[in-house]
């Protein structure tokens, strides 16, 4: 990890090196200087301006070779707080957690999609003080007044997202076009008087949900260190999030790894984006739970999925995969065509990108190996040798 040397990125510099205290602590002032490749004085004053903060603490001392031992920094994950909301079709979730990103509590309330974004964003302002008030309530008034210091909360939507603005561009699931949500959302936290939590709103940032999804996984998750990683998200909508010689990948207007928008098939059924045969319309979550209501519909043999449903209108993307996992065959052909689709997908994108990892995640994955082992083996067939074996 390269910092960087020129005025106006102390900044970025101080991010560099609390990123290395909290992957590699406890660690020397002299072993993040050479990782970050900064000057030793300059690792020594960003060091000293985070123990200020309470951020970073020095801790016990490095075995010896000889020479004085060396300090060792480690990270102080209760320091602050920060909340995580993830937008779904479904459910809003938000997630306090601590600096190391481990939970500390958590809310869902229904989405309700169908209602104006103004009333979503007040369910997820609510989702947010719920989750701030419960962590209040785990602990002693006292030590909840000294301890809860939300340092930002993060939300993400799906579809396309200005991130300066704090704008839903454009989200076809949402039904929502140029939404200023941060103003809405600072709007609605502000107004809520009664709710505790921070005494002032804090910093809100949104993004795509898949981008910020990315960013944990390369942070907390499967794909923790990785320098050029996909994560591939299959739920209600699907997308790709891009990690590219370590950075966050962006595109020139903030819509790289819009992956569910590519089209798979001729003669696909029609995309909420407004196009037919996208990834998104033949093997997302909704789409796999649409294709078999038609064909219990039209009276196809399943032999598990009727009894686990109450009429086909209910079936659910878990419904076929449990019934495909019982024996299903009609609910394993549906799951493994989806499986196909998606396969060819990640081969596009191995094909591209080069990545050294992918990552596959969302409430479809879940099905486990009767998706996965089709997609390894249509990125064997579909991807250059080259680029997928690493």
């Amino acid at each position: 990890m390269r910092a960087v040397n020129f005025p106006g990125m102390r900044n970025i510099n101080r991010s560099v090196v609390l990123d290395l205290i909290r992957r590699h602590g406890p660690i020397s002032r002299g072993e993040i200087a050479r990782r970050s490749q900064l000057a030793p004085s300059a690792v020594t004053n960003i060091v000293n301006d985070l123990i200020t903060l309470g951020l970073v603490r020095e801790g016990s001392l490095a075995e010896s070779s000889g020479g004085r031992p060396a300090v060792l920094l480690e990270l102080v994950p209760d320091a602050f707080q920060v909340v995580g909301v993830n937008v779904g079709f479904t459910n809003i979730v938000a997630v306090l957690s601590d600096l190391r990103g481990q939970p500390l509590a958590r809310a869902t309330v229904p989405t309700c999609p169908d209602q104006s974004p103004e009333a979503v964003l007040q369910r997820v302002a609510r989702a947010i003080l719920q989750a701030i008030a419960q962590f209040a309530q785990s602990t002693s008034p006292a030590t909840a007044v000294s301890q809860l210091r939300v340092a930002g909360i993060g939300v993400g939507i799906p579809g396309l997202v200005d991130t300066r603005r704090g704008y839903s561009v454009f989200s076809p699931n949402l039904r929502w076009h140029n939404v200023p949500v941060r103003s809405i959302l600072e709007s609605a936290l502000q107004t809520a008087k009664h709710a505790p939590g921070p005494e002032h709103v804090p910093q809100i940032y949104i993004d795509n949900d898949v981008r910020a999804a990315t960013l944990g996984e390369n942070m907390f998750g499967a794909g923790d260190g990785s320098r050029n990683l996909v994560a591939l998200f299959v739920g209600s909508a699907i997308g790709a999030g891009l990690i590219v010689d370590g950075q966050l990948y962006y595109g020139a207007n903030e819509a790289a790894g819009e992956i569910g928008h590519l089209r798979v098939t001729e003669d696909g059924p029609r995309c909420s984006c407004g196009n037919y045969g996208c990834l998104e319309a033949v093997a997302s979550g909704r789409a796999i739970a649409r294709k078999a209501a038609r064909l219990l519909k039209q009276g196809y043999p399943f032999t598990h999925l009727p009894q686990l449903i109450a009429s086909p209108d209910d079936v659910t993307a878990a419904d076929v995969a449990r019934a495909a996992a019982a024996g299903d065959a009609e609910a394993l052909r549906i799951m493994q065509e989806a499986a196909l689709h998606i396969g060819v997908a990640v081969s596009f994108l191995v094909n591209t990108l080069n990545p050294e990892r992918i990552v596959i995640g969302g409430g479809v994955s879940r099905a486990g190996e009767m998706l996965l082992e089709p997609i390894r083996k249509t990125v064997l067939t579909h991807a250059m040798p080259v680029a997928r074996n690493r």
